[in-house]
């Protein structure tokens, strides 16, 4: 990454602290001068139209619904030179593997070392696609992931997730979005007493204890961002 190509950085998340801290990690190892910072998942379509970025940053946890046509936009709306690169807090081989398909240039957890980070965002520099950088080895990036591992990884989660039916899907999805059993009643137009017996039926499918293990679950096998 050199100074012409970070002249125009966009940063978008919903933790200020953690764009800061990125930001001055840009400006200490990558010369950066000008950035943007955007706090609304739905001012992100417009910023980009706008303005011919370099770089552009984006933190998961600022979508709250619909991110996959959202991101699907973002990503169309990017110029052909432009590095997109993710960061979530609940990295997982089910969300590499949906995000690779949006032809994205990297995604990296948000617990990721300075230094390893670095030295990813330089990979992505020179043009290679990066999904968590684990180590280094004759300076190139590589997972150290075995692929039978990552096979059965895969299958479990499916197999896990085709457990609960489209409803309990829904439910799920808004439990994992912080809504409360009264807001995914009126959201779904069901009583508080359907929305329990859905959230006792998710645990009892996927033998989980309690709803803040399941939330922690679902994300760490990308069944939501």
């Amino acid at each position: 990454m050199n100074a012409e190509n970070t002249t125009k950085v966009l940063l978008a998340g919903h933790q200020p602290l953690f764009l800061r801290g990125l930001l001055e990690l840009l400006k200490e190892h990558f010369q950066v001068q000008s950035h943007t910072e955007i706090y609304c998942s739905e001012d992100l379509v417009p910023a980009i139209k706008k303005a011919r970025y370099k770089w552009v940053f984006i933190d998961l946890g600022i979508f709250l619904s619909d991110h996959q046509n959202l991101l699907r936009r973002i990503v169309k709306n990017c110029t052909s030179c432009c590095k997109l690169v993710l960061f979530t807090d609940h990295y997982s081989l089910p969300l590499k593997k949906n995000l690779q398909k949006l032809s994205i240039s990297g995604l990296f957890g948000k617990n990721i070392s300075t230094k390893d980070l670095v030295f990813g965002l330089q990979c992505v520099a020179e043009g290679e696609q990066i999904f968590s950088v684990r180590t280094r080895l004759n300076g190139s990036c590589f997972e150290a992931v075995k692929s039978d591992e990552k096979k059965d990884a895969e299958k479990d989660s499916r197999e896990g997730l085709s457990l609960l039916s489209k409803r309990e899907r829904e439910v799920l999805d808004l439990i994992c979005r912080g809504f409360s059993t009264i807001a995914i009643s009126e959201k779904l137009f069901i009583s508080k007493f359907t929305v329990e017996t859905h959230r006792k039926n998710i645990l009892r499918k996927l033998d989980i204890r309690s709803s803040t293990e399941l939330v922690s679950y679902a994300y760490r096998e990308g069944w939501v961002y």
